[in-house]
This record gives C-alpha cells, sequence and structure tokens, in this order.
C-alpha cells in the first residue's frame, strides 16, 4: 500500500529512471522483447487485435498524424516545391515518377501513402520528383495524347 502511494507521488521520477535503462541498455531490452513477442505470438496477435477494434479512432487520428509527418518529410527530402511551376503550398503536392511507372510501382507498393514509406526506406532513390496537382494532372494528359496519337 506505501510503495502505491509513494509510486503515485514519484511516477515522474520513476519513469525517467525507467527511460534512462531502456535508453542505456538498448540492445538488451530490444532482445528481451523480441524473444517475449516470439514466446507469446498468440496473446500478442488478440490483445492488438481486441485493442484496434476497441481504440479504432484514437487508431485512425495516430495513423493520419504518422501519415502527414511521413508527407512532409518526404516532401521536404524531394525538394517542397513543384519542379514545374514552383507552387509551394504542401497540400497540393504530390510525388511523382519522373520516368513514368507509377501505377505499376503503386500496385508493388499496394498504395500511394505506402509509396512514402517505401521512398523513406530506400533512402529517397532517384527518379522521383515533387509536382503540384496542376502540373501532374498536365503531365498525365500530355502522356495520355502522345499514346493516342501512336495508336491512331
Amino acid at each position: 500500500m506505501y510503495d502505491n502511494i509513494y509510486y503515485a507521488k514519484n511516477k515522474v521520477k520513476f519513469l525517467g529512471y525507467a527511460k534512462k535503462y531502456r535508453e542505456s541498455h538498448k540492445e538488451q531490452v530490444d532482445a528481451y522483447r523480441k524473444k517475449y513477442r516470439e514466446e507469446h505470438k498468440e496473446s500478442e496477435k488478440t490483445y492488438h487485435q481486441k485493442w484496434e477494434k476497441d481504440h479504432r479512432e484514437h487508431r485512425n487520428i495516430l495513423r493520419r498524424k504518422y501519415l502527414n509527418k511521413l508527407r512532409i518529410q518526404v516532401l521536404s527530402k524531394l525538394g517542397n516545391k513543384c519542379c514545374k511551376c514552383g507552387f509551394d503550398d504542401p497540400r497540393a503536392l504530390q510525388v511523382d515518377h519522373i520516368n513514368g511507372g507509377g501505377v505499376k510501382h503503386r500496385k508493388e507498393v499496394v498504395s500511394a501513402y505506402l509509396i512514402l514509406g517505401w521512398l523513406k526506406r530506400n533512402n529517397y532513390p532517384k527518379g522521383f520528383q515533387i509536382l503540384c496537382a496542376n502540373c501532374k494532372r498536365i503531365k498525365e494528359l500530355d502522356l495520355l495524347s502522345n499514346r493516342s496519337i501512336i495508336k491512331v
């Protein structure tokens, strides 16, 4: 009983100790967590499924925050403005495959937001640029008109 009251009064201090321990023993903590997850796969799986079901709105908020942060990181790495016209409002900027092949690449990676994570994990490879929505649409229309001219 006394321990619980003491912990409650000194919670910040104890959390600070725990954080310092985790930082100074990172490899040991990671190994322990990995071993625990492997030994308790089923209980971990059911726990996470239940949490996701019970906290759907919270999960969606966290996901949106993460994706917005990731989008800002990718845009800043690739120049933060349209390569064609220089427009710099991040709400209208999009990642574009310079040499085409975006549809095929998105199918491999599954979705447009996963492209952002893919770019970050692969250290922002060449072949991508930032275009505003207007310039990207103009590029797509030019590609379509060139294809239709060849087919006719």
